[in-house]
């Protein structure tokens, strides 16, 4: 296998171990670059309530019923407590659409409200793959904005979260990065 192919086969391996909060990528041939993910906060969620469209969530995840061609709209709802640099509490709805594969794109419009009473719109896409044992992974590409001065950072910067969802319990748990 030539230099480059090794480069890029390795660079895959490590995008997929976000986890890590580093991300290595093939440049050009046989060029390396890092780039380093900050943790910016941890989420502590729960699912609110579903609203289907005629397909039930509890249905698709229990295999009793499959996805139609065109997939499934399902909107959910969610809430909870963020912690570390953004913390506060998390408050939104994913407006997702299960696809034929079973696959959840995920298409989330939420609030972070902080302590000190500010508002951080957080828009994000994604996906979401349930696993056999209860427990869907998750990653989204976020975007985060505000006017409120002392949190006008996040604007312009893109985040990257990643977690898991119990698909039991409706527990959330993500890590945001920077």
């Amino acid at each position: 296998m030539s230099k480059t192919l090794t480069n890029i086969a390795a660079a895959t391996a490590v995008a997929g171990a976000l986890a890590t909060a580093s991300v290595a990528a093939a440049k050009d041939a046989g060029a390396e670059r890092a780039v380093t993910l900050e943790e910016v906060s941890s989420v502590e969620m729960s699912i609110t309530g579903v609203t289907d469209y005629g397909t039930s969530m509890a249905d698709l995840l229990a295999g009793t019923v499959a996805p139609p061609a065109q997939g499934a709209r399902l909107d959910i709802a969610f809430g909870g407590d963020t912690t570390g640099v953004l913390s506060g509490t998390m408050t939104g709805v994913d407006y997702a659409n299960v696809r034929a594969d079973g696959r959840f794109e995920l298409n989330i419009h939420a609030e972070i409200v902080t302590p000190d009473g500010a508002r951080i719109a957080y828009q994000a896409t994604g996906v979401s793959v349930p696993g056999a044992d209860g427990i869907a992974q998750v990653r989204e590409v976020a975007k985060l904005t505000t006017s409120f001065e002392k949190y006008t950072w996040v604007n312009g910067l893109t985040f990257i979260a990643e977690g898991t969802v119990n698909t039991e319990t409706g527990a959330i748990s993500l890590k945001l990065y920077k």
